[in-house]
């Protein structure tokens, strides 16, 4: 899931610069004195993640498939503890739909790379990606609005904490930060014991270092640095 992953990356640098007393150390190290060797950041790569074409298209239909039996078994299930679990696979599938023409759509770029000076390629792959990245918005508010559902409508599903969660990172990635941190703020306050609660701060984190507060920035890395079983955790600590 490289578009969750992707908020994790991103307060790994965040992190490091916003770190207090960061400019005025290196101005202290003074002339003459040996220059530390600078740390290299975490980076994941997409090639670690991306899947080859062929095996998108032969999931793509797997996830039509599955979809339409969920969504058949939607219509007759009228347990109301069985509906928002079948509710929650449906959005999930949809998710996955997007993360599939996000891969896609970086496969390109792939190409690209190899032939930087080729303007008509160039051409053909923003056009490409611009189909892509569409249907991959398409995909996402799919997935916000099924979640939104379970949120609303099943305040008692065991698994609400993530289904708050994934529409928190849904939203993200959609550039739709204030609702995502809506999500996250009544994630936090209503399961302050769930595994996604680190997640959630390093969200918070991220937002407000982009908008230069970086007091709010650092009291919300500092959350994350709290849970030390939790995945994310070294990218918290990371200086």
């Amino acid at each position: 899931m490289l578009g969750r992953i992707a908020i994790a990356v991103s307060i790994v640098f965040a992190l490091s610069t916003a770190a207090p007393g960061t400019a005025s150390r290196a101005q202290a190290a003074g002339k003459g004195a040996e220059k530390k060797k600078k740390k290299r950041r975490p980076v994941l790569e997409y090639q670690k993640y991306g899947r080859p074409r062929k095996v998108d298209i032969q999931m793509r239909e797997k996830r039509k498939t599955i979809r339409e039996q969920i969504q058949t078994l939607l219509k007759f299930e009228k347990d109301e503890k069985e509906r928002p679990s079948l509710l929650f696979r449906l959005a999930e599938n949809s998710f996955e739909e997007a993360e599939a023409f996000f891969h896609q759509a970086m496969e390109l770029d792939d190409k690209l790379s190899k032939d930087p000076e080729n303007e008509a390629l160039r051409k053909k792959v923003a056009a490409g990606k611009k189909a892509l990245r569409g249907e991959e918005r398409k995909w996402r508010a799919e997935a916000i609005e099924q979640y939104k559902v379970i949120a609303k409508e099943y305040p008692e599903y065991p698994g609400r904490d993530k289904v708050l969660f994934y529409l928190g990172a849904s939203l993200w990635d959609l550039e739709r930060k204030k609702e995502a941190l809506k999500a996250y703020k009544e994630m936090i306050s209503s399961y302050p014991e769930s595994e996604q609660v680190p997640g959630a701060y390093l969200a918070f984190g991220e937002y407000y270092f982009d908008k230069a507060k970086l007091d709010k920035a650092l009291m919300a890395y500092k959350k994350v640095a709290e849970y030390e079983q939790a995945e994310i955790y070294p990218y918290a600590l990371y200086k």
